[in-house]
Order: structure tokens, then sequence, then C-alpha cells
């Protein structure tokens, strides 16, 4: 026995063309919630609204099921499908790895030219702006008006330290040299025309014709470190600097309520994307 009466005599406002199409749309309606009850609050608003709009295709009142009195038209076929089916768990996985593939290049980070790129970007100039009106180190990401998530910035560490600086090289050498902590050799610097020195003569005072001698000084900066930090005294030709900086931006990061997401495109009546995802996970034996 039907759920509803669609004889003529019960509603005479009605066409049999009329009838029997309320009498098909109610049957894939109930059809669509038998097949889903699990469904979230979003996709069943996205059913409904899909059942209204095919009901005034025809000219039917969704409220009194009743004739609006204007043009009947055929109805047109939904651009999304009640029910997204895959033959079997390969070509889920198939499927599943074409949309990650073009996903992540619409989000991969380091791509300036990307979507992610471009947001990056933005809230990057936005958190180094001088302006406070525009200042900001988090972004909320919303649809339809109602939050799904945030993108933030992540920070770089600032820091406050000390730092032995060199404002005379000479008297600090000299330093190191007279207190054991520098090693002292000899350099020769060739004339850039003799194209290879050790060979013009095998005499000595020959091979340093036309080249300049000279003295280097190599400073065991880490062991000069240690001597400061346990003595706290300063070499000679040097002074202590106060270092501070502050956080930078770095990178930034994502949040988004998968749920949330999927609710909103479903009251927008866009394609649900949870139910394509639910038939991957699912998937067909």
């Amino acid at each position: 026995m039907d759920k509803y009466n669609y004889e003529p005599v019960s509603n005479p406002t009605l066409t049999p063309e009329q009838l029997e199409a309320l009498r098909r749309l109610d049957a894939e309606r109930d059809a669509w919630a038998a097949e889903h009850p699990y469904a979230t609050a979003g996709e069943k608003r996205a059913a409904t609204n899909r059942y209204n709009k095919a009901l005034r295709s025809y000219g039917i009142d969704p409220k009194t099921r009743k004739a609006t009195g204007g043009p009947v038209e055929p109805a047109k076929p939904d651009t999304e499908p009640a029910e997204v089916r895959f033959g079997s768990k390969w070509a889920a996985l198939a499927v599943a790895q074409a949309m990650y593939k073009s996903l992540s290049e619409v989000v991969a980070t380091k791509e300036p030219d990307n979507l992610r790129g471009r947001c990056d970007a933005e809230l990057k100039e936005m958190f180094e702006s001088d302006d406070p009106r525009v200042q900001k180190d988090k972004q909320p990401l919303t649809i339809g008006g109602v939050t799904v998530g945030s993108l933030s910035v992540v920070k770089t560490k600032g820091e406050d330290k000390d730092t032995v600086t060199v404002c005379d090289r000479e008297a600090f050498e000299r330093w190191a040299c007279e207190n054991g902590f520098a090693t002292v050799h000899a350099t020769v610097a060739f004339d850039p025309a003799m194209r290879n020195p050790l060979m013009v003569s095998k005499r000595l005072k020959e091979i340093f014709v036309g080249a300049e001698v000279g003295l280097a000084v190599d400073v065991d900066d880490i062991a000069v470190r240690q001597y400061i930090d346990e003595t706290g005294e300063l070499p000679d030709g040097t002074r202590m600097d106060h270092v501070h900086t502050e956080p930078a931006f770095k990178n930034t990061t994502i949040r988004v309520d998968q749920q949330k997401v999927f609710e909103q495109l479903a009251k927008a009546n866009l394609p649900s994307v949870g139910g394509v995802v639910a038939a991957l996970t699912e998937g067909s034996e």
C-alpha cells in the first residue's frame, strides 16, 4: 500500500502527470532515507532541497503538495548523483589517488603560485604589516559565515643574548697569542704572473723572487668563548653587545574541521564531498 493517496479524487488540483511525478519523487526520497540511515544533518538537508526543487519543477508546492498554478516543466536531472558508487575497491583506490594528487597540488607548501602559496603570502604580508588594523597572525577560514578552520603563522623564536664583538682585530690577536689562544704561521703570496713558481729554480732564494711573505694568526674562537664564560673577562680589542631578535615569520599551519566543511557545502547545495569520501572509505568488494 502506498504511503500517500495518489488518486486524482484525493487531490483534484494535480494533473495525472503531476500525481505520477509526486508518486515517483516520494518513492525516491523514501528510498534514499532507507539507504542512508546514518546521513548527517547536512546531507539530509541537501536531499530535502533536491526533493523540493524537483516538486516545484512540476508545479507542485512542497508544503501543501498541491498545484502552485505555475508552469509544469519536466524535472531536470540533478548534477549531483544521489549516491556515489565504485565498482570495486581497486576503482575506489584509483579515484582516491587521482583526487589526492590533484588536491595536493593545490595545497602543497613551498609552491608560491598555488592556492596555499597565495594565502600564505597574504597572511605573511598582514603579519609583517606596521598597520595595527591589518596586522594579524591568524586568518579564520569561513564558509557561508561559519568558521570551519584557520590558517596560522608559525614564528621563529625571538632571542635575547649577549655576544662578544671584536672591535680591534690587531689588539685581539695580540692578546690571543700572548695567552695561548692562537697559532702563528707564515704565508707566501706569489706574483700572479708566475705560472708555477716552484719550477722557476731549484734554489730557494729564486723561488721567492717576486713573492710576498707574511704572518697569519689563527685564533681558537671556541677556547676564547670558554675562557670568557669561565672568567667573565673580555679579551683586549673586544666588547660585549646585547642582541635582541623579534619573532619572525617562518611558515604557516592550517587546521580544518572536516565535518563542518561538509555540512556547509551541503547547506549551500554544493557537491557532497562527504558522500564521495564516504564511498571511497567504505569501498566495494
